[in-house]
This record gives C-alpha cells, structure tokens and sequence, in this order.
C-alpha cells in the first residue's frame, strides 16, 4: 500500500526519555498508547492542535472503542499531558511544539504562526499561548520570537503576558 499524503512530515519525533518520565510512565497503558498515538497521528497540526473524533482511532487497533478512547483522553488531560475541549472537539498536545524544533527554526516558527488562525477553540488557543509564554521565560532568544511578533503580533503579546504570570496560572491548564 503506498504511503497516504500527511498534514505534516512523514515522521514525529518520540525522545526516547519520554520513558524516564514519570508524568507518562505512571499512566496506565491505554492511555500511554492514546498519547503515542496523538503526537504521532497524521494530522496533528505543528501547533500540537489536532480535531478530536475518538471514531477515527478505532481503526488503529481492534480493540479501541471510542468511550475508551475518550475515557484515555481525560486520564492524559487529568495528567497535564494535553488539554481538551470537547465542545469545539480539538485536544492540545502541551509540549508538541517545544519537542518538535517549531521554536528554533525561523521557517518552520513562520508556519507554526500561519496555524494559530485554524485553532476553534479558545481553552484550547489560550492553553497553547499559555505553553508559548512558558516556552518564551525559558528561552527568549529564539528565532520565533521575532517571527510571532511580525506575523501573530496580538498572539505575541499573550505569550508575553502569559512568560510573566506562567507559575501563577500553571494550574489553570
């Protein structure tokens, strides 16, 4: 069967220390498997954004139904691995973006900021801003910066906000 065209590259990175983290490690094994999946699926945006249909998954495994998939989703939600918004069906890899090299290449940050506009929901659009300005206290010299601020000024200036008040609103996604 030849390969079928993807949204994005035709791989996704998965560090192999993702099996010294506890926050993924204490997760049952359904869960660990929705999260593979999510990161790795075709059509998640390099936002870390991708439309939730538990139906689409089905076809992964014989054993995947769709209330065990959305059952899983709010374990990893529960875990602070993605945010979810079932409301507008879109789910929020957290740090999707900061693991796939988006923040350090200018090209690739001009093409995450044309993606900002296709995000519905806005827990899911605030969480992701939110996870930028995390990004953005850690590493203020990267290229995307500048980029967001010529391309998303109005999402750039969120990010900011959001690198000052970060720890005081982490709870919150």
């Amino acid at each position: 069967m030849p390969p079928r065209k993807t949204d994005g590259p035709d791989f996704r990175r998965i560090y192999v220390s993702i099996w010294d983290d506890p926050d993924f490690t204490r997760l049952p094994r359904r869960a660990q498997h929705l999260y593979l999946m999510l990161i790795s699926y075709r059509h998640t945006r390099s936002t870390g954004v991708l439309d939730w249909a538990p139906g689409r998954f089905e076809d992964f495994a014989p054993d995947a139904c769709s209330d065990d998939l959305t059952e899983d989703l709010h374990i990893l939600e529960d875990a602070g691995l993605v945010v979810a918004d079932t409301k507008y069906a879109e789910v929020l890899i957290r740090t999707y973006m900061k693991h796939d090299y988006h923040l350090s290449n200018g090209n690739r940050a001009a093409g995450l900021a044309s993606q900002f506009q296709f995000i519905k929901s806005p827990k899911i659009y605030d969480a992701m801003l939110h996870q930028l300005g995390r990004q953005y206290r850690e590493t203020p010299d990267l290229k995307c910066w500048e980029v967001f601020r010529r391309k998303v000024p109005e999402a750039m200036r969120t990010i900011q906000e959001h690198s000052e008040k970060a720890d005081s609103i982490d709870a919150a996604f």
